[in-house]
């Protein structure tokens, strides 16, 4: 998946709680095993398909217009472990 789309973005909104899912060790490789970053492009498009996922939910009275959305920023990171 390239780069940029590294981050997903889940809204429930009957529980009003949206979960935006990010990679943070795209530029982890068998060289560079302590860089940890999320690429800036999929943070920033994350947070754009957020908004319009409550923007559409409330357009479709899914979600109140004045819903306060809890919104929970996940990511992972590469396991660690003994190399083989």
């Amino acid at each position: 998946m390239d780069f940029a789309n590294q981050g997903i973005v889940r809204l429930f909104p009957d529980t009003g709680i949206q979960f935006i899912m990010l990679n943070s060790c795209w530029q982890i490789d068998q060289f560079f095993q302590e860089r940890s970053e999320i690429h800036p492009l999929a943070l920033a498009n994350a947070l754009n398909e957020a908004n319009k996922q409550v923007e559409d939910a409330i357009y479709e009275e899914k979600l109140d217009k004045d819903s306060k959305v809890l919104r929970i920023a996940v990511w992972h990171h590469a396991v660690a472990g003994l190399a083989q």
